[in-house]
């Protein structure tokens, strides 16, 4: 199978791209796939720069490949956002379009972001680990768009939101040293802290009488 098939075989088993809802997880699913050819994602990103003129095989490859992942990325994106690349001849200017588009660095869209990340709930009722990962796909959206959200800041806002049931786990991690965010997933495998991460009745995902699906988060109705 030629690289190219191979990129175009990984690129369907990735989510496509369908707007600002998942651009934080399709741009970090994107290097997975270009990477199998060893070249093509350090094109993309402008990592490796076009071969001199004087080095024909390799400048005929290297833009060989950057036509070959503008067709890939092509792939992994929703119909409706067709357009926004089609005047774009090279992978690397087709990744450097829909990033002009969906990783604005609009005041409103920050806002909005920090917004959900303080009124994500946790539902008791859930794995502790669904409300952590809400918090941390939000903290990530942020750092795509440049703002950092700090391990002190970012548990404080997941103490500050923990529910009044996990107070033992609450004064665990406030013991914790600042910054120390090891401490945080440490926490998850403590036996106090399991005991607390699941409701009465709920079995362990991890035994054999577990026969519920793992529940998804459960965002607050202003989570973006």
């Amino acid at each position: 199978m030629s690289d190219f098939r191979i990129l175009l075989s990984l690129a369907g088993k990735a989510d496509s791209l369908c707007g600002e809802s998942n651009w934080s997880a399709w741009k970090r699913d994107l290097p997975m796939v270009l990477e199998a050819d060893g070249a093509s994602w350090d094109i993309i990103e402008g990592t490796t720069p076009l071969p001199p003129v004087t080095d024909a095989d390799a400048r005929s490859l290297y833009n060989l490949r950057n036509k070959q992942a503008r067709t890939v990325i092509w792939s992994m994106i929703n119909q409706e956002l067709h357009p926004i690349i089609l005047d774009k001849a090279t992978g690397k200017d087709t990744y450097a379009a829909l990033k002009a588009k969906f990783e604005s660095t609009s005041l409103a869209r920050r806002v909005a972001l920090r917004t959900a990340l303080h009124r994500v709930v946790h539902d008791p009722s859930k794995r502790i680990d669904v409300y952590i990962e809400s918090l941390k796909d939000l903290r990530r959206q942020l750092k795509d768009m440049g703002t950092e959200v700090g391990d002190d800041y970012f548990k404080d806002i997941l103490l500050t939101n923990l529910d009044h049931s996990f107070a033992h786990v609450h004064t665990s991690l406030l013991s914790q040293p600042s910054g120390d965010m090891i401490g945080c997933r440490q926490m998850m495998y403590i036996p106090e802290f399991k005991a607390r991460s699941f409701p009465k009745n709920h079995h362990h995902p991890f035994t054999p009488s577990a026969v519920q699906p793992i529940p998804t988060g459960r965002p607050s109705p202003n989570f973006i």
